[in-house]
């Protein structure tokens, strides 16, 4: 827990991905939030990023067992916090789907259907000529 403290032949953060990993798959996902919110915390974006990626991918292939579903609710939600900063620092809102990241090629092609300004032109193309056209009779 004290950086420096540990036993000099353990590395901590394979041992931080084991038991992450074993979470993933008991559906228990709290040592997964515990390692993005401490890779987070480190600024090992790489913890960050392979750790939000694996509690989302782990959500979709494995239910929770219902004895623990508040706690595995938990993980979840610190780590779509962690993400959540991600998203808001790079874009400016939350994120949109969990799993994805900000740098994602797939998620630049659709993430701002406004051109950056949500109250500038229609998203759909339409102009102010045509839309008063539709509304009178």
């Amino acid at each position: 827990m004290v950086p420096g403290t540990g036993p000099e032949d353990v590395d901590p953060w394979a041992m931080l991905e084991e038991a992450a990993t074993k979470g993933d798959q008991s559906g228990v996902r709290f040592a997964r939030a515990l390692q993005v919110q401490i890779g987070a915390n480190s600024g090992r974006q790489d913890v960050l990023n392979s750790g939000i990626r694996a509690h989302a991918r782990s959500l979709k292939e494995v239910d929770a067992p219902e004895r623990w579903m508040l706690l595995d609710e938990y993980a979840r939600l610190v780590s779509l916090y962690e993400s959540d900063l991600l998203w808001t620092e790079a874009k400016g809102h939350r994120t949109p789907v969990f799993g994805e990241l900000p740098d994602d090629s797939a998620t630049q092609a659709v993430d701002d259907p406004f051109g950056g300004d949500p109250f500038g032109a229609d998203p759909f193309g339409s102009t102010a000529d045509e839309t008063e056209a539709q509304e009178t009779p």
